[in-house]
């Protein structure tokens, strides 16, 4: 038996589980298969972005960048960006995941990252983004003085 049919076996049989006691899984099967496929210290953004499903595209951004299931309040702050083009919407979600201090800790390489990550630094999150620069640390970087302020945005990777 290969690695995949083992893995989905185990899905297969976890969600049987779940249903006998009234709960759901939160991840669907394809997430679960992507995840085992990876190498849980990179993610290839380039495969990636084949998912041309937002919601789906979301659920595997966090499983396999994040390495966890999408909490309800994330997903109720990224609805109304759903509607978006699927190429502007993967943007969004890759350039969020990254800005946020959970994939700082992720230790996650990403590479055939399609999505450049350079941005003008204006301390606010790209449009729609459920993320946002915290206010006591944009009063901190308002006070630096320049030479700072652009190392600081040296080290950040924006302009």
């Amino acid at each position: 038996m290969k690695d995949d049919q083992v893995y989905a076996a185990i899905f297969d049989q976890v969600v049987h589980t779940l249903e006998g006691s009234g709960q759901t899984l939160p991840c669907a099967k394809e997430t679960f298969l992507h995840a085992t496929e990876d190498d849980p210290n990179s993610v290839d953004i380039l495969e990636l972005s084949r998912q041309k499903d937002n919601a789906k595209f979301l659920e595997e951004a966090y499983s396999r960048i994040l390495k966890r299931t999408i909490d309800e309040s994330a997903l109720q702050a990224w609805n109304s960006s759903l509607v978006l083009p699927p190429e502007e919407f993967q943007a969004l979600v890759v350039h969020t995941i990254v800005s946020s201090e959970e994939f700082s800790a992720a230790h996650v390489r990403l590479y055939n990252n399609i999505y450049p990550l350079q941005r003008a630094f204006t301390g606010a999150p790209p449009a729609g983004s459920p993320v946002t620069m915290p206010e006591k640390l944009m009063r901190i970087y308002r006070k630096m003085p320049a030479p700072m302020k652009k190392a600081a945005r040296k080290m950040m990777g924006v302009k």
